[in-house]
């Protein structure tokens, strides 16, 4: 930007002609160059856009079941919700979102992954969703009294299907009651994996939380949990004595929250 003077016979100049614009102000009159456009719709934009608003849009739905009272160490000048987004910086810089790298928690506490995630159950309909993880190795065993949070992600009705429960020291899981979806379509589901170690009382110990565990609920045939081979084998050894009653699955209490209603398509997807 330049001040720029006039002579005598002319009072002033504005508007654009080549790559400057002419500009009157108060005092002075000065020249600029004209500003680049730049278009709104570039893949790395859109992109940005995607990511900020699927990673937002999650972080809003779990923040007061899940953020808020489990993320640990509190993070210091900065929201859970806000953390959740600082923990997903590298998707914001690959302008890229994909459901298989979003972070709920991102900390050192042992996570074994998930090791089923079907509907593909014994006993159970497509009501039914199995969700089970593995136990630990010894030296990785955590607290009796950590916690184990699942959260299903059917994207096709924008709908979470969320669990809390302990995690033990061992293998643990359950089965979670959609309550009933017509079609449903399972590359469209997304089941998460974190546990949280509670802060002790008494102890320096400010809490901690495990890296987030992914799997896609696919169709594929994964190993039968442990106690689902229990379960399949209890309930052929009773058909087998008397055929009067059968074994239960284990059902587990879930919160179901739903985003809005209004799903937003992710780029380059139909």
């Amino acid at each position: 930007m330049a001040v720029v003077h006039y002579p005598p016979f002319i009072d002033c100049i504005s508007g654009g002609i080549g790559n400057v614009v002419f500009v009157e102000g108060q005092t002075v009159n000065y020249i600029r160059s004209k500003g680049h456009y730049t278009d709104p719709k570039t893949k790395g934009q859109v992109g940005v856009r995607d990511v900020f608003y699927f990673v937002s849009h999650i972080a809003k739905i779990i923040n007061t079941p899940i953020l808020k009272p489990y993320t640990y160490p509190r993070p210091k000048d900065m929201t859970p919700f806000n953390w959740m987004l600082h923990i997903n910086q590298p998707m914001f810089e690959s302008n890229e979102f994909k459901y298989e790298q979003l972070k709920i928690f991102d900390g050192p506490l042992y996570n074994p992954g998930i090791n089923f995630f079907d509907f593909d159950f014994p006993g159970t309909s497509n009501e039914m969703i199995a969700f089970e993880w593995l136990a630990p190795p010894e030296p990785m065993y955590g607290n009796r009294n950590d916690v184990a949070i699942g959260v299903i992600y059917y994207e096709v009705i924008d709908t979470f299907y969320i669990f809390i429960t302990k995690r033990d020291i061992g293998a643990g899981g359950g089965v979670v009651n959609t309550g009933g979806i017509p079609d449903p379509i399972k590359e469209k589901f997304h089941g998460y994996l974190v546990f949280v170690q509670l802060p002790i009382p008494g102890t320096n110990q400010p809490g901690i939380v495990s890296r987030t565990a992914y799997s896609k609920l696919d169709g594929t045939k994964k190993e039968l949990p442990e106690w689902a081979k229990k379960l399949k084998a209890d309930e052929s050894e009773k058909k087998e004595q008397d055929g009067s009653e059968e074994i239960k699955t284990p059902e587990t209490d879930v919160l179901t929250l739903y985003g809005g209603g209004q799903r937003r398509i992710l780029h380059g997807q139909s």
